[in-house]
């Protein structure tokens, strides 16, 4: 009877034990080619569509909202130092003040939302004699502006005058002689002047020579000085 060997079939002898060719003993049973393990694809990744959008949209809005204050104008903040360099009051017709005991003299000034009163000077001359005031002569301003456009200024000159038992205030004549700083019409108005000046000139330093023509007359020397915060 004819052996084959069970694992590659070369044909044996008799006296064999041993396949000659594979070198696999006879009496072991045929090879069985084991079972290799199966593995499942490992499931694919998902990138969500919602996922991308929420982050370039959220990477769009910080972008903008740094960009926002660049857009917007920034507004330069300026303290602006009014100095009474010299004043005056003329009062041609002084009956009106005959029963005052004194003669007091103050500068009120408005830039915008600000004012403030320069002095009171007291026992002030009106008979036209130039005073240069050495103390309670400033008044300090803080503006704001986001460009380079005209800051105005109203300035009031006042004589209050004390009698028994109360006081009166008269407004003195003002207005500009430099017909380019001041508002168009040029305000002539009993007791008002209107003053525009603007940021360059207030870095630059400004003087301003205001003066009436009605009685009472009213003369006032201002120097503007600004520093950029």
């Amino acid at each position: 009877m004819d052996r084959f060997c069970q694992h590659c079939g070369k044909e044996l002898k008799d006296d064999e034990l041993r396949c000659p060719e594979c070198g696999m003993p006879i009496d072991s049973p045929p090879y069985q080619p084991s079972l290799q393990p199966t593995y499942a694809a490992p499931p694919r990744k998902r990138t969500n569509t919602w996922i991308i959008v929420v982050a370039v949209v959220t990477v769009l809005c910080i972008a903008l909202i740094a960009l926002i204050p660049s857009l917007i104008p920034t507004k330069d903040t300026y303290t602006v130092t009014v100095t009474v360099e010299e004043f005056s009051i003329t009062v041609e017709d002084k009956s009106q003040y005959g029963m005052a005991t004194t003669l007091d003299a103050e500068l009120g000034i408005a830039c915008g939302d600000a004012s403030a009163t320069i002095g009171p000077w007291k026992d002030c001359k009106i008979d036209g004699t130039k005073i240069s005031p050495t103390s309670g002569n400033k008044a300090v301003f803080k503006i704001s502006t986001s460009d380079l456009t005209e800051v105005k200024y109203t300035v009031f000159l006042n004589i209050i005058g004390s009698y028994p038992g109360g006081t009166i205030t008269d407004m003195v004549d003002l207005y500009s002689v430099d017909t380019s700083k001041v508002t168009s019409p040029v305000p002539k108005a009993f007791g008002c002047s209107g003053v525009v000046l603007n940021v360059e000139d207030f870095q630059n330093g400004s003087t301003v020579v205001l003066k009436g023509d009605t009685d009472p007359i009213g003369y006032v020397k201002l120097s503007f000085k600004s520093v950029k915060n």
